[in-house]
C-alpha cells in the first residue's frame, strides 16, 4: 500500500481469444507489468478442455515461461468454466498467460489486472 492505504491496480483492455496462441518472441507480447508487483488474469468463457494455460514473463531482453515454488514450469488444464489466477511478477517488464494447444476456442475472454503499492 502507498503512504495513503491505496492499491494501484490498471485494469489492460479485455482480450479476446478464440485461437490457440503462440509462444511470446516479441516485445509488445502480453502486457506491461513493469512497475507492478502482483497480476491477476482471469479467463471466462473457458468451455474446452484440450488446452494449456502457461505463464510467460519477459525481463527486457528475453521472455521464459514462468515456473511455481518447486521450480516446475506453470501449465495449467482441465478448468472448463472460468479460471482466475494472481502472479508475483515485480522486476518483470511484460507478463502473458498464453492458451496454447487450444482446439475449438470461442469467445473465451482474458482480462488481466495489474496492482502496485
Amino acid at each position: 500500500m502507498s503512504g495513503t492505504g491505496t492499491v494501484h491496480i490498471t485494469r489492460p483492455a479485455l482480450q479476446a481469444v478464440n485461437v490457440a496462441e503462440a509462444d511470446p518472441t516479441l516485445a509488445t507480447d502480453g502486457v506491461r507489468c513493469e512497475g507492478h508487483r502482483h497480476a491477476a488474469v482471469t479467463f471466462t468463457n473457458l468451455n474446452v478442455t484440450n488446452y494449456d494455460l502457461q505463464v510467460w514473463v519477459f525481463d527486457g531482453s528475453a521472455w521464459a515461461r514462468a515456473s511455481d515454488a518447486s521450480g516446475a514450469l506453470i501449465d495449467i488444464d482441465g478448468i472448463t468454466t472460468t479460471f482466475a489466477t494472481t502472479l508475483e511478477i515485480a522486476g518483470f517488464q511484460r507478463v502473458f498467460v498464453q492458451i496454447d494447444n487450444a482446439t475449438a476456442l470461442v469467445n473465451v475472454d482474458r482480462q488481466y489486472a495489474l496492482g502496485r503499492f
